[in-house]
């Protein structure tokens, strides 16, 4: 079974449940993980990606890495937004 990605990311709770699905998945089938030329496998897609047993990016695909965030919002100040680094996410 072949999974063909191409994803600017994603959040990070649905990410945690599409991994366990393929891992599901892959108690009864071989998954395959593919980045075909000219795709994108940023983010949260790296994740997804990693569950193929084979794994291919192709040398023209585009692939971008960060480190796991989190958006805290003030519940007085409608117009804040604080950004955190998850170091541990990170790691994990």
């Amino acid at each position: 079974m072949g999974l063909g990605l191409t994803s600017c990311g994603g959040n990070r709770g649905e990410i945690a449940r599409t991994v366990a699905v393929l891992r599901r998945i892959k108690k009864t089938h071989t998954l395959d993980t593919l980045i075909w030329r000219g795709a994108t496998c940023a983010s949260a897609c790296i994740p997804i990606f990693l569950q193929g047993v084979r794994r291919w990016g192709a040398l023209t695909s585009v692939w971008f890495f960060h480190k796991s965030y989190a958006e805290k919002f003030d519940p007085k100040d409608p117009n804040s937004r604080i950004v955190a680094t998850l170091p541990a996410a990170t790691e994990r």
